[in-house]
């Protein structure tokens, strides 16, 4: 069964991507957008970020196991981006399979809603609009559908397929996948 996995993971697209929104980082592991709002004394450009893992599987022998992809964080300011307020952005993750070497591409979107922060700060909520990617993977000769499951924000609890995100923070959850037999064990 695996047992470690190393992730790292690349921003590749946007949509829509308007020229209003100024967008920067497609690429990379982070990606920014919009224009700092004038008189906030903490303005900044709000920014997605992607940190790869090198995780252990959480398995008890059964048919499934669960790991973190890594760390997302929106580094969330209050901007200026048009009108467009919502849209999607897609990361690309390499997911290596230590035990074996093995390596897969998965793609994670993020649905995000850009909150009008007037009157007031509003929390933008970031969501993963498909939580069950099911692709497939073969591990030491096993075939596994890959689904996302959701965001674990602060370690703990159940992942959940979405997460409110505070103006004038870094919020950060962990990318949690579950991998599953195709051909389950009896009795596993």
């Amino acid at each position: 069964m695996v047992d470690q996995i190393r992730t790292i993971g690349k921003w590749i697209s946007v949509d829509p991507n308007t020229p209003e929104m100024k967008l920067d980082g497609l690429g990379s592991d982070h990606i920014k957008w919009g224009l700092p709002a004038t008189g906030d004394p903490n303005a900044g450009r709000s920014e997605y970020e992607f940190t790869g893992a090198l995780a252990h599987t959480k398995h008890d022998g059964s048919n499934k196991f669960e790991v973190t992809l890594g760390t997302f964080t929106h580094h969330n300011y209050v901007i200026l981006m048009g009108q467009q307020t919502e849209f999607q952005a897609t990361l690309e993750v390499d997911i290596e399979f230590k035990d074996d070497g093995t390596k897969h591409k998965c793609t994670v979107v993020f649905s995000h809603v850009e909150t009008v922060n007037s009157p007031g700060y509003v929390d933008d909520k970031v969501k993963l609009p498909e939580v069950s990617g099911n692709e497939i993977v073969h591990i030491e000769g096993v075939e596994y559908k890959v689904s996302i499951i959701g965001f674990l924000v602060g370690g703990h609890g159940e992942p959940l397929p979405q997460f409110f995100s505070a103006e004038g923070r870094h919020n950060e959850a962990d990318i949690i996948a579950r991998f599953e037999r195709t051909n389950p064990l009896v009795g596993g």
